[in-house]
């Protein structure tokens, strides 16, 4: 069991603008085996135009109890706590619909916010939505979570592309993923 399960470590860090590499490792007790991973990362300035956090592909999305506290936990989402597919490929067979995550960060500002997600195989735009932007929750942060049925995409290799433009000044997020029957 323990070896179809997910062990899931969150740490939260507040982090000045610039850019960073998380290195992680992890031991298996029982076998000593370790793994080391490393990701790059960059926090942007604040106030130089619209800005997203990271797309995620999600997993699933855990209902959260109704006596639950406020959190500022950034996976939080209404009632739900979202979790991320951090790594392998998606089922078809098992993920009926591919969903994603973003928050987004609007400059101070006026202008209209438009929402753009593309669906891109090999470079090229193979699907395209363009989304209603939500409103933002009461803590005053703007959660975007949609997508589209997995079916309509032949197995392969995607990168999904989120774009928040605001006015003139647009802000990219992505993510890739494989995609097998």
């Amino acid at each position: 069991a323990a070896k179809q399960s997910n062990a899931v470590l969150r740490r939260a860090a507040p982090l000045a603008s610039g850019k960073y590499t998380l290195e992680t490792a992890s031991q298996v007790k029982g076998t000593g085996k370790t793994s080391i991973e490393r990701a790059s990362f960059e926090v942007p300035q604040e106030g130089g135009g619209p800005q997203l956090s990271s797309l995620c592909l999600l997993r699933r999305a855990d209902p959260l109890p109704a006596d639950a506290p406020p959190s500022d936990d950034p996976f939080r989402y209404e009632a739900t706590r979202l979790v991320p597919h951090l790594a392998g490929p998606v089922s078809q067979a098992a993920t009926p619909n591919l969903s994603f995550f973003a928050r987004l960060y609007p400059a101070p500002g006026a202008e209209t916010l438009k929402l753009t997600l593309d669906y891109l195989r090999d470079g090229k735009i193979v699907g395209r939505a363009q989304p209603p932007v939500p409103a933002p929750d009461a803590s005053g942060r703007i959660a975007y979570v949609g997508g589209v049925p997995s079916g309509g995409f032949p197995p392969g290799a995607y990168e999904a592309r989120l774009t928040l433009a605001q006015g003139v000044q647009k802000a990219i997020a992505s993510t890739r993923f494989d995609l097998v029957p």
